[in-house]
């Protein structure tokens, strides 16, 4: 086997952990094998024989961008690193380049712009709608609001901002061909139109 197809194996094996599997929560794993789905997309274009294309790059750009869209569905964001975490590894990392990344990296996130702190949470409450038919988006705003206020103790607010979220999760599996709402998962289930 050639060097590239070893290394191409060892990221097509390690794909699956990188987005841990969860069988008991259909949205997310709907997400997930989409995820799956890009991450082989990309790996075929960057082992493809072709090797400066536009349309390989093409393809490998776009791999990415849906990736990482559909990374910011999967999970929280990840917090920018600490002075204190980046010090801590420092202490285990000799080569001084890769220090110097590190150093660089305090601070800083790794994508311009306001993370989307919400979007992990939409999916969580179409999870629980899946499993539970008649729970309400008022219910499940008070299980997964991370606003910090008790039982009955939510505002408009925090009621609107995950309406918005489960719409734009619907909206993102309506491009995949998931068709459904809110409303209609209680009493139809999903429709799948692939």
């Amino acid at each position: 086997m050639p060097p590239n197809a070893n290394f191409r194996a060892g990221l097509e094996t390690i794909a699956p952990s990188l987005v841990p599997d969860h069988p008991e929560r259909h949205v997310y794993s709907i997400l997930r094998e989409l995820w799956l789905r890009f991450f082989a997309d990309f790996l075929e274009a960057a082992f493809s024989d072709s090797s400066n294309s536009p349309e390989r790059d093409s393809k490998m750009s776009q791999s990415q961008k849906m990736m990482r869209e559909l990374r910011s569905w999967l999970f929280a964001p990840v917090e920018p690193l600490t002075t204190a975490d980046a010090l801590q590894i420092l202490t285990e990392i000799s080569d001084q380049s890769t220090q110097e990344i590190i150093l660089r990296s305090v601070g800083k996130r790794s994508h311009r712009g306001q993370p989307a702190s919400k979007r992990h949470l939409a999916i969580f409450a179409l999870d629980a709608k899946y499993v539970f038919p008649h729970l309400t988006q008022r219910a499940a705003t008070h299980m997964l609001c991370p606003c910090g206020k008790g039982d009955d103790q939510h505002s408009d607010k925090c009621r609107e901002q995950m309406r918005q979220q489960i719409n734009r999760a619907v909206k993102l599996l309506r491009t995949f061909g998931y068709d459904f709402t809110w409303e209609r998962i209680g009493t139809d289930g999903w429709k799948e139109t692939i």
